[in-house]
């Protein structure tokens, strides 16, 4: 749970854009999620690429000393990301 909560915490400051591409991916793409899903599926390799390429690399060395690998926060992200994703675009579904 506290390795949850960890990755939450690096998810936190994306979230305000991840709500952002979400509502502009489904208004661009129509009221399909499976595509805005998809479409953040590359948004989510961009992310990992840039992170890895840059200077934010320093600030996943304080995951991999909690034991979380790369390749698992990214798919927690994406995972976390995706649940809330739908959650909110199948309540502006159900509006529109």
């Amino acid at each position: 749970m506290q390795k949850l909560a960890t990755i939450f915490y690096f998810y936190k400051p994306f979230l305000f854009w991840s709500f952002g591409i979400s509502i502009f991916l489904f208004i661009l793409l129509g009221n399909y999620i499976s595509l805005v899903i998809l479409g953040k599926i590359f948004l989510i390799l961009f992310l990992a690429y840039v992170v890895n390429e840059s200077s934010f690399k320093q600030k996943l060395i304080f995951y991999k000393n909690l034991g979380i690998s790369t390749f698992k926060l990214f798919f927690v992200f994406f995972i976390i990301d995706a649940i809330l994703t739908m959650s909110i675009l199948s309540i502006i579904k159900g509006f529109i």
